[in-house]
């Protein structure tokens, strides 16, 4: 399984269909890419906020997941 950091992403949000897509890049000349597609607007939010507020966050190519890296139990937020 290959797990890479994410580096930058693109969330995309069609108003005329109502479908999210977040595209994630994973390599500093942006060449490198997965799309997450067709995701629920629950899922978005939770999403979203991973991606803006944990640093860092890996992509499993293969599983295609989203994972933070790891934090100790009961870490508080600053």
């Amino acid at each position: 399984m290959t797990i890479v950091q994410v580096n930058k992403y693109v969330i995309n949000y069609n108003t005329r269909t109502k479908h999210a897509a977040i595209k994630i890049y994973y390599n500093l000349h942006e060449t490198s890419c997965s799309e997450i597609i067709n995701i629920d607007k629950d899922d978005l939010d939770m999403v979203i906020n991973m991606l803006r507020f944990e640093k860092p966050i890996f992509w499993s190519t293969e599983s295609k997941t989203l994972m933070t890296g790891p934090e100790e139990v009961g870490e508080e937020e600053s």
